[in-house]
């Protein structure tokens, strides 16, 4: 659903530039998006060449980058292979009635 309200968001501020606002003429709510999704553009377009700058200047290839999404993810863990869950069954048990297990 998101993803359709996306896409209805990005038609209407297409066709909201091209016809130069005339339909939403009195939403000044309206217009507050457009031009904020306006000036985000521009911040973007001026981080992106700030960017390309100090790639420039300090002999960076977009190779070299890496991901830092896929830095940050977590280790992945792997399963004990001597542990079972019938084992981990029973110490659960155990550990919830102690004087059940004892034997007499």
């Amino acid at each position: 659903m998101g993803r359709k309200y996306e896409e209805l968001g990005h038609l209407a501020y297409s066709h909201t530039k091209e016809d130069h606002m005339a339909t939403f003429s009195g939403n000044t709510e309206f217009f507050n998006i457009v031009n904020r999704v306006d000036e985000i553009k521009v911040e973007i377009s001026d981080k992106e060449s700030e960017i390309e700058k100090i790639k420039v200047e300090y002999g960076i290839e977009d190779s070299e980058i890496v991901d830092i999404s896929k830095k940050n993810e977590p280790e992945p863990t792997i399963d004990d292979p001597k542990v079972n869950d019938d084992d981990l069954d029973a110490k659960q048990k155990n550990d919830q009635n102690p004087h059940e297990s004892i034997s007499e």
